[in-house]
């Protein structure tokens, strides 16, 4: 059993909430201009987003209460964002397309990242990760495989694979069966 850890969702209610609910204390906001009024009773172990705006990351990020709390970046689909440099740029953010993100595994992953049990990778390591998200996103209704996806983040296929499963906790041709 572990300690009920405080969960910030920012965007619109959904089921991944639901899921995460039933095990920690969950406050939702629509937006981030109402981020100060919460944090004087709630500073969360993990702030989900359901929408990509670097403005609110960095909002988040310059907030000293919050710099170092891990980010969770769920959409349906990242195909239409391309600027994954920005997004790369900022510690500890994860993206990761909504089917995937309530899978069992990829919560569990997230329950080890607010009890400290493994923390999200280095910028360098997870922006391989982010742009190989961004590519199955791209290509997912291509006959891509893993050999593919490794190619375009210039990286080894078994190197991928392992600094993906360590980010994501789940594999990624997992990720990307259940995705499509």
């Amino acid at each position: 059993m572990y300690n009920r850890k405080k969960v910030l969702f920012v965007g619109q209610n959904n089921s991944l909430l639901s899921l995460i609910s039933m095990n920690n204390d969950t406050e939702v906001i629509s937006s981030i201009k109402f981020l100060d009024s919460i944090l004087f009773s709630f500073i969360p172990n993990l702030i989900v987003f359901n929408t990509l705006d670097d403005a609110d990351i960095v909002a988040v990020r310059k907030n000293e209460r919050l710099s170092f709390v891990p980010l969770l970046i769920v959409l349906e689909n990242f195909d239409g964002f391309s600027a994954i440099s920005s997004v790369s740029s900022f510690p500890k953010v994860l993206l990761c397309n909504t089917a995937v993100a309530q899978k069992k595994d990829f919560l569990l992953r997230l329950q080890n990242i607010m009890e400290k049990k493994g923390g999200i990778l280095p910028a360098k390591s997870g922006a391989i990760v982010k742009n190989a998200i961004f590519f199955m996103n791209k290509h997912y209704g291509s006959a891509i495989n893993r050999k593919d996806i490794a190619e375009n983040c210039n990286v080894a296929s078994d190197y991928l694979s392992r600094t993906f499963h360590k980010e994501m906790g789940v594999g990624l041709t997992a990720y990307l069966t259940c995705f499509r």
